[in-house]
């Protein structure tokens, strides 16, 4: 009789060991669901230190040609920690006191950096202008983006030509197409005849969350 009753006090004391193990671990696996894991989310872009293009003006200047896409190809710069986020705004520097008008848009890469039809439109600003001599104009931009990807940063000038500042590069460091400006937008591709430039353009855009 000892015996048996020994028996199932013993299973009685395993089996609530056993339960309060499950519900530790149930409750672990919760947790870690919720959170996200235990390495936690992934860093998001910040638009203070991560950016794609030339973020400092050249000591050189000049003017754009009239109605000319003028691209220039860049890794991004993502020193924040992220892998992949959203453009934020889009900046031109500008020489001189003219009134000008440009837009900027970024095109993805097809992996052979040459502009071609196989790049695509990411995204476009809307005009920016400025007639203020040193002013890094700028105006929002948006579209997705990866930190490892290659991306053109394209600037359309219109009638008026751009007057910007730039330092100069080896063969074929930029390129330029003649193409009819048009407000706001860019090509769907960069299709076309280019012609290879020096011209190290500064513009650049700001990549954030």
């Amino acid at each position: 009789m000892k015996r048996t009753i020994f028996v199932v006090i013993l299973c009685l004391l395993l089996c609530h060991a056993t339960y309060g193990e499950n519900k530790i671990v149930g409750a672990t696996l919760q947790g870690a669901i919720a959170g996200g894991g235990a390495s936690g989310a992934a860093a998001s872009c910040n638009t203070g230190t991560d950016t794609i293009g030339i973020t400092s003006p050249g000591a050189l200047t000049t003017s754009s040609t009239a109605n000319t896409l003028a691209c220039q190809i860049f890794t991004p710069v993502c020193t924040s920690g992220c892998t992949s986020g959203n453009l934020s705004a889009a900046y031109l520097s500008h020489h001189g006191t003219s009134a000008d008008v440009a837009t900027v848009c970024v095109y993805s890469d097809d992996g052979d950096s040459i502009p071609n039809i196989g790049d695509l439109r990411i995204g476009c600003s809307s005009e920016i202008s400025s007639s203020t001599d040193g002013e890094n104009a700028t105006v929002a931009i948006s579209g997705a983006i990866t930190c490892a990807n290659k991306y053109w940063v394209c600037m359309h000038s219109d009638a008026t030509a751009w007057d910007f500042h730039y330092s100069s590069g080896g063969a074929n460091a930029a390129w330029f197409l003649a193409k009819v400006y048009s407000a706001g937008t860019g090509p769907a591709n960069l299709d076309g005849t280019w012609t290879g430039s020096t011209l190290l353009r500064a513009k650049y855009v700001t990549i954030g969350p």
